[in-house]
């Protein structure tokens, strides 16, 4: 968050999987806003719209909101303007008011642009508590009726305080952090609503494939074994289970040799597989 972050087969989920935005002159935006540390919305592609602009506003008190504008922007990237006590930013490419991108822009932009005892009373933008957890932020989301497919891939990321994948007809993957709710490794259904699944770990949450959604286990007691790494082995969690295998070839060969993200999957990948599989008999 400020200045943190956490087989042959499936080529074709990948190519399934590439990014395709729909040819129009709206562009697709966040919608969030931050009022506390215990009290906002988070930026993910749960909360979307489509406007002629995106905007991400910050008060001098730390208070931020973002979303659709309804003028046009000059410039796909983000440009901000400070009129005392807001900072406006807008822009007009898809999903441009992105919270990480827009914080560091921002941070460079006051440092330029604001007089200095102005800057002495800004506050920084209101985050939550949560310590960040890099997690996927891909799939498929509809905006206004059409579906947009992001690429699961080092481009399509996000941090949050925990990772979360949404199943059913259009599946996706998100952060959500302490202002969404419990981080407890589950899925919940709402009625008229697509399931919402946590998982545990960094990057645990590529998507689940479009209606075929696994069944999930009760969690249960903790079981404690010396044939994962560390000693640890959770209880069977479909969703980790399901990650781990399907993303461990894709990602060790497609993220490419030494980048970051491949480092951050091989630490933990191994882990996740046994430590949320059934105890060997």
């Amino acid at each position: 968050m400020w200045g943190h972050w956490r087989g042959s087969r499936l080529w074709p989920l990948v190519v399934w999987m590439a990014c395709i935005i729909p040819s129009t002159n709206a562009a697709v935006c966040y919608v969030c806003d931050g009022q506390s540390s215990t009290s906002g919305q988070y930026c993910s592609l749960g909360n979307l719209c489509a406007g002629p602009s995106c905007y991400f506003d910050v008060d001098d008190s730390g208070t931020w909101q973002a979303g659709c504008g309804t003028l046009s922007a000059d410039s796909t990237n983000v440009t901000c303007a400070y009129d005392s006590p807001t900072t406006s930013c807008t822009c007009s490419g898809d999903f441009c008011n992105k919270l990480q991108p827009t914080l560091v822009y921002l941070s460079t932009f006051w440092a330029d642009n604001a007089p200095g005892k102005l800057l002495e009373k800004r506050s920084p933008p209101v985050l939550p508590s949560d310590d960040a957890v890099p997690c996927f932020e891909c799939g498929q989301v509809q905006v206004n009726g059409t579906v947009i497919t992001l690429a699961c891939d080092q481009n399509h990321l996000c941090d949050g305080g925990y990772c979360m994948t949404v199943t059913g007809q259009y599946p996706y993957s998100l952060c959500a952090t302490s202002w969404e709710g419990s981080a407890d490794v589950r899925c919940l259904m709402t009625k008229n609503q697509q399931q919402k699944c946590v998982c545990a770990g960094q990057m645990c949450n590529f998507p689940y494939d479009p209606d075929k959604i696994p069944t999930t286990t009760t969690a249960g007691s903790v079981t404690n074994s010396s044939d994962c790494p560390e000693g640890n082995r959770w209880n069977p969690n479909q969703q980790a289970v399901y990650m781990g295998n399907k993303l461990k070839d894709i990602i060790m060969n497609g993220f490419g040799s030494g980048t970051k993200a491949l480092q951050s999957f091989q630490s933990g990948i191994n882990t996740h597989i046994c430590g949320y599989s059934e105890p060997q008999k």
